[in-house]
């Protein structure tokens, strides 16, 4: 009986061990699947990007030959009409009017443009105007000047928003901002800068600067001008586009 209990042990020894080996085999596969799988959601939601500056202002020495107005796509941003194809940016206002046409190839990425969107980034504050491209990646553009005053003061604000008021916010940004500034004053909303967090009682709004960031900033052209800049310098800084001329005598009217 003995030896027949022997080889029974060693017999049930040895399934365990193989039961044990094969469980540790399976758990070691099933990890490895989820850490595969993982990895590759991980790698379609995040990739990598190269974050550039782009100049707006061109320095072509060749004359542009417009070409045909071809639109792939269109977005509202600020109260205003954007359209984009393989020519370029095309900004329009409220009334239809052509305010201004960025270019591919002069103040664009030679690159066709695909689509436009607007969104807030991950590292940013504000909406922005996105736009897709065929061959350049994407696009962010909130056309605002860096201004060095207000980077070095920043302004700091909170604002509480009733769930009526924050549900108008919601659906535009420089519109129903001050839509709502001319309903309850216009330090209700200082500016388009601002992250919301819900509330019990509606939503916390939580900014910094004033204005909707556009155009010359107050407080930084008198920095600026405190810091010794002149009135040329200044305007360069903040209209990048601009060229300062002398007023032609055919304009020149005297009274």
């Amino acid at each position: 009986m003995k030896p027949r209990r022997r080889l029974a042990a060693v017999v049930l020894i040895a399934v365990t061990a193989f039961c044990l080996g094969f469980a540790a085999l399976v758990v070691f596969r099933v990890h490895r699947a989820l850490r595969q799988t993982s990895a590759a959601i991980d790698a379609e939601e995040n990739f990598a990007v190269d974050v550039r500056s782009l100049n707006l202002s061109s320095a072509s020495r060749f004359d542009w030959i417009a070409a045909p107005a071809v639109f792939s796509s269109g977005a509202t941003y600020q109260g205003k009409l954007y359209l984009c194809g393989p020519s370029g940016l095309y900004e329009y206002s409220n009334s239809g009017d052509l305010l201004h046409v960025y270019r591919v190839g002069q103040q664009l990425p030679i690159a066709p443009l695909t689509a436009l969107a607007v969104g807030t980034l991950s590292d940013g504050s504000h909406p922005e105007l996105l736009i897709a491209s065929s061959g350049a990646g994407a696009l962010a553009f909130d056309f605002a000047v860096s201004c060095a005053y207000c980077l070095r003061h920043p302004v700091k604000w909170k604002r509480s928003l009733s769930p009526a008021d924050a549900k108008k916010l919601a659906k535009s940004e420089e519109i129903q901002r001050l839509a709502l500034d001319r309903q309850h004053g216009w330090s209700a909303i200082p500016s388009n800068r601002y992250t919301s967090i819900k509330s019990s009682n509606g939503v916390v709004l939580i900014g910094e600067g004033a204005g909707h960031g556009l155009g010359l900033c107050q407080y930084g052209s008198a920095g600026m001008a405190a810091e010794g800049a002149g009135f040329a310098a200044i305007l360069r800084h903040y209209y990048p586009e601009t060229e300062l001329a002398p007023i032609p005598e055919s304009l020149n009217t005297k009274p």
